[in-house]
This record gives structure tokens, C-alpha cells and sequence, in this order.
């Protein structure tokens, strides 16, 4: 797993190298683009051939405002998205350049791990290389701000060339992987896109002093981003923790209120006794446990109470709990009286 991790990212790395060491000879051009979409918080500002640009506040206004800025021309130019800043968020990785299959991954692990957004709901892209950018960074934007741009286009007959990020007033393209997930492919790039990265690597393999100084930076940066990935999973251990924990606390206080709710007030429960028990009764103990309550006192009569207790609609099933007595020099009979508390509405 280790050697092929290597060679992806190998792969990944050499045509940046590649580029960097010989320059735009062997970068890939980007397509004349001669009509832009840029998308902006109030909708898509729309222009063609560096025209004035016209705001389309929906994404099915796009291509017909194309076409009328296009003025009925027999073949209709590339297109270019340009994002702004409000559309997208941009998040930082890692302060050196890192192999693109090295940052997707790690892209993929923060967005899960230190956002709140669903990965489903967003493209994760990566610019192209570029001598102006030195370090990690990836950015995010919404499927659902993308999707029916691109859609549309393609609806109007639409061809998207290019997606340019606008960062800092300077415009970044995303790579060719980046623009295939949004826009995708045909089979014709496909096999050209192949054949030049079978070409980059032979190349690569022949460089043979190049070779030690990029397994050597690839190294450092792989043991940055092991630390890196290592501290984010902690991270989403604790985080999972802790959301465990809230979870089983929140699963208690239902309990606790689905028991209150079930259960008589201790209050209703005296004030029910002191309205059906007679005067001639008077009470020594009291208890109340769950729906059953325990009492014991005197009375002139402790049968008599059996009948009233049943006619309260808050108790049922009264039953003494020991035999009735009577106690020399005391008034009344002694009783001990268990009964069941209903839940009523009352």
C-alpha cells in the first residue's frame, strides 16, 4: 500500500516538476475563452468578447443571455466560470506544495472534520500549478450554485473550457481533474490527457538527478501530512466522544420528563387524601413511591375508608396492609392502608 501510495503521488508530483524545471514549454495551454460567466452573490455577470457584463439572476438566464450577447454567431466560443469569493470557501492545508492525491485526501478529512458541511453537497477543488502559489490550499463550493450553471450551458449547446477561481484579484484555474468532476469529459480528452501523463512519467523516469531531490522534498512533506492526518482523526475521536456523551445526556433528560410526565404530583396526591379522608381521621405516616402511596393512622371508623378512597378518581384498589386494631387508651382503630395512584387528567 505504501509503494503504490508513492507512485501515485509520484505520478501526481512530477508533471508539476516538470513544469516548474522547463516552464510553459511543457505546461499545458489553457483554451481561448471568449465568453465568461462569473458567478457573484446576486446571480452570474455575463459577458462576451471583454463586452459590458449583464447580470442573469437565475442559472436558465445564463445561456439565453449568452446567445443574445453572441449576436446569432455560426460557432459559438469557450466558455470561462470565473467563481468570486463569495461563492466559494477557500481553506489552507499545509504551508508547502503538497502532491495533489496527498491534499485531496487531506481536504477531504477537513472538510468531514472541521466544517459542518456535508462533503456531498460541495466540490472540493485544486488549482492548476502555478509559480504564484507556494503552499496547500483547497477550496469549496456548492453543487447546488454550480450544477445548474454548468447544466444549463450545456443545455444552450454551451462548451465550459475552463473554471477560474478568483483569489486575492488574481484568477487561478483548476486542474484538469477539478474541471472533469464538475463539467466532465469527453473519451477524446480522456486518451489525450492519459497519453501526456504516460509521456510526463517516461520523461520523469529518465531524470535521473531529479530524482533524489523530489523523494527527498516528497518525504518531509509526507511525514508533515502523516502528522497532519494523524492530529485530524484524533480530532474527530474527540469529536465523536463528545457527541456520544451529548447524545446519551440528552437520551436521560427524555426519560427523566417522560416519567414526570407520567407521574402524579406528590402535592395532588395530599390534597386528593385531605379532600376524600373524613375528619375523624388523622394520619401518623405517609408515603408516596412511585404510583403507590403507603398510610397509616387512626380513625373512628377504618373500614368506612376502604369505600371512600375507591370513590376517589386519582386512587384505586385500597387495601389494608394489616390487620385493624384498637389501641388501649388511644381513640379510634389503628389502620395501615395501601392504594395505587391513577393518572388521570383531573
Amino acid at each position: 500500500m505504501a509503494l503504490a501510495n508513492f507512485l501515485s503521488d509520484l505520478m501526481s508530483w512530477w508533471p508539476d516538476e516538470l513544469g516548474r524545471a522547463f516552464g510553459s514549454r511543457f505546461r499545458p495551454q489553457a483554451p481561448a475563452i471568449g465568453a465568461t460567466v462569473r458567478l457573484v452573490r446576486a446571480g452570474a455577470e455575463i459577458s462576451v468578447d471583454g463586452t459590458e457584463p449583464h447580470l442573469a439572476a437565475e442559472p436558465s438566464q445564463i445561456a439565453p443571455l449568452l446567445d443574445q450577447l453572441a449576436g446569432g454567431r455560426g460557432r459559438k466560443p469557450a466558455v470561462g466560470i470565473v467563481i468570486e469569493p463569495e461563492r466559494y470557501l477557500k481553506r489552507s492545508l499545509a504551508a508547502i506544495r503538497l502532491p495533489r492525491v496527498r491534499k485531496m485526501a487531506m481536504a477531504q478529512l477537513d472538510l468531514q472534520s472541521a466544517t459542518p458541511f456535508n462533503p456531498d453537497d460541495f466540490f472540493v477543488l485544486a488549482t492548476r500549478f502555478d509559480e504564484r502559489v507556494t503552499d496547500s490550499s483547497y477550496y469549496t463550493v456548492r453543487k447546488s450554485a454550480l450544477v445548474p450553471v454548468v447544466e444549463g450551458l450545456r443545455s444552450g449547446g454551451w462548451r465550459v473550457a475552463s473554471i477560474l477561481l478568483s483569489d486575492g484579484g488574481e484568477l487561478y484555474p483548476v486542474d484538469a481533474t477539478s474541471l472533469r468532476e464538475v463539467v466532465g469529459v469527453s473519451a477524446a480528452t480522456r486518451l489525450g490527457e492519459r497519453a501526456v501523463s504516460i509521456g510526463l512519467a517516461t520523461a520523469a523516469a529518465g531524470l535521473v538527478a531529479l530524482v533524489g531531490a523530489a523523494h527527498w522534498r516528497y518525504s518531509v512533506a509526507g511525514a508533515e501530512v502523516a502528522e497532519q492526518v494523524e492530529a485530524a482523526e484524533s480530532q474527530v475521536r474527540e469529536l465523536r466522544a463528545v457527541l456520544a456523551a451529548r447524545d446519551a445526556k440528552i437520551a436521560q433528560i427524555g426519560v427523566v420528563r417522560d416519567e414526570k410526565k407520567d407521574t402524579v404530583p406528590v402535592v395532588r396526591v395530599i390534597e386528593e387524601m385531605s379532600r376524600a379522608i373524613p375528619d375523624n381521621t388523622w394520619l401518623t405516616e405517609i408515603s408516596v413511591s412511585g404510583d403507590m402511596v403507603r398510610f397509616a393512622g387512626f380513625s373512628a371508623s377504618a373500614a368506612a375508608l376502604i369505600p371512600i378512597l375507591e370513590a376517589s378518581p386519582l386512587f384505586s384498589a385500597p387495601t389494608f396492609m394489616e390487620p385493624v386494631v384498637r389501641v388501649v387508651n388511644q381513640e379510634g382503630e389503628r389502620f395501615s392502608i395501601a392504594m395505587k395512584i391513577e393518572n388521570g387528567d383531573g
